[in-house]
C-alpha cells in the first residue's frame, strides 16, 4: 500500500480533489480534519494543558477557547500541531495496517516542514490563486479566515511536492489532473521526485513561474 497525503492552505480545494480520488480502484480515503476533532474529543483535557485555557468537552480548533488560543500564540499553535500531528500519524498507521487497497490518500493540513513530509509516498499540493482564498472564505465563518492567516505556505514549498493541482482551473480539468496523477502513482505512466527543482529556483537558474508552467503540462 502507498500512502498519498493531499496538502494545502484552507480554502485551497483540497476536499475536493480529495472526492475525485475515492472513484478510482483501490483506494481509500482519509479527512485528518475529521480524526483531528476526534482527536481533541478523546483527549481534551490534554488540549487543555496545551492551550492554556479552559476548554470544555466537544470544543474544537475552530471554535472558542483552542482557536483564540493558537491565533493569540505561535508557540501554542506549533505544540498543539505536533501534539495532533503525532495522534494524526498514529492514527493514519493503524488505517494502513487494517485496510488492504492500492492507495491510502489523506487530506492534511500544512504538511511541509513537519517530520512526517518525508513519510508519504507521494504529496500532492493543492493550490490556487488568493483571490480565489478570498472568495471561498467570504462564504464561510470568519475564523476559517483566522486560521488561513496563521497557515499560510512558503509557495517555494510546494517545490517539494510531486505533483501540483491548481483548484482555479474548472472542475474538469482538475478531474483530468488527478487521473493523471492516479495513472502515475498506479505505475501506469512514469513518475519522478522533483525536489531537485528547488535548489534550481534557489540559485536562480529557473524561477518558481517556471516551475508552475512545468509541473502544469505534466
Amino acid at each position: 500500500m502507498k500512502l498519498i497525503a493531499i496538502t494545502g492552505e484552507i480554502c485551497s480545494g483540497k476536499s475536493s480533489v480529495l472526492n475525485l480520488f475515492k472513484k478510482y480502484k483501490g483506494t481509500k480515503t482519509l479527512r485528518a480534519d475529521e480524526i483531528a476533532k476526534d482527536i481533541i474529543k478523546k483527549n481534551y483535557l490534554i488540549i487543555q494543558k496545551i492551550v492554556g485555557k479552559r476548554i470544555k468537552y466537544g470544543d474544537t480548533i475552530r471554535n472558542g477557547p483552542i482557536l483564540s488560543a493558537i491565533i493569540e500564540d505561535i508557540s501554542v499553535y506549533n505544540n498543539l500541531n505536533d501534539y495532533i500531528w503525532s495522534c494524526l500519524w498514529t492514527k493514519i498507521l493503524e488505517e494502513k495496517a487494517k485496510n488492504f487497497c492500492d492507495f491510502l490518500i489523506v487530506e492534511v493540513p500544512v504538511l511541509f516542514n513537519t517530520i512526517y513530509e518525508g513519510s508519504f509516498d507521494y504529496v500532492i499540493g493543492v493550490t490556487c490563486l488568493d483571490n480565489t482564498v478570498h472568495k471561498r472564505l467570504s462564504e464561510r465563518p470568519d475564523h476559517h479566515r483566522q486560521l488561513w492567516n496563521r497557515n499560510r505556505i512558503d509557495q517555494n514549498d510546494f517545490l517539494t511536492s510531486d505533483f501540483i493541482v491548481n483548484t482555479d482551473h474548472d472542475r474538469q480539468q482538475n478531474v483530468e489532473k488527478v487521473k493523471e496523477i492516479y495513472n502515475k502513482i498506479s505505475g501506469k505512466e512514469p513518475c519522478g521526485k522533483k525536489k531537485f527543482l528547488s535548489a534550481l529556483t534557489k540559485s536562480g537558474a529557473i524561477s518558481y513561474d517556471d516551475i508552475q508552467r512545468f509541473l502544469e503540462r505534466r
